[in-house]
């Protein structure tokens, strides 16, 4: 997306709102809540003791990874060259995109889960969720 004309640049936008993010943008942000239970339902079958010390917490996923998906993981402080990577993938992934995705949104909450089991505090919990993309090292080049 670095090096393509508006118009490919446009297409590519157009692709993840009208086909993976499809729902997202909505007024009700429907497929948004969808999307946050399929997440919590990944996250209890990979990590059982970190989704019930969120809920515990009072945490909800989905505040977090809504902003994520919506902004294609531009919010997540992810270092440049592994979000490019990321949206790659988004890409090369195809319809299999949005499963991608939230495999990424837990793999991003499993990489900092002894910091999250030691929190004690929703916000320092959210703060480090918002955070979490920062702690992915760069992509190695092809």
């Amino acid at each position: 997306l670095l090096v393509v004309d508006e118009e490919t640049a446009f297409a590519c936008l157009a692709t993840v709102v009208e086909r993976v993010l499809q729902g997202h943008f909505a007024d009700d942000m429907a497929m948004s809540l969808v999307d946050g239970s399929v997440l919590r339902g990944l996250l209890s079958a990979k990590d059982p003791q970190l989704m019930r010390h969120l809920e515990e917490m009072q945490v909800a996923p989905s505040l977090v990874t809504a902003q994520w998906l919506l902004t294609c993981f531009v919010a997540s402080a992810m270092p440049l060259s592994a979000l490019l990577r990321v949206w790659d993938c988004l890409f090369l992934e195809g319809d299999a995109a949005l499963p991608f995705l939230l495999r990424l949104c837990a793999a991003l909450f499993l990489s900092r889960r002894d910091e999250l089991l030691a929190a004690h505090d929703p916000g320092e919990v959210y703060l480090l969720l918002m955070q979490s993309g920062a702690s992915v090292g760069s992509a190695v080049p092809l």
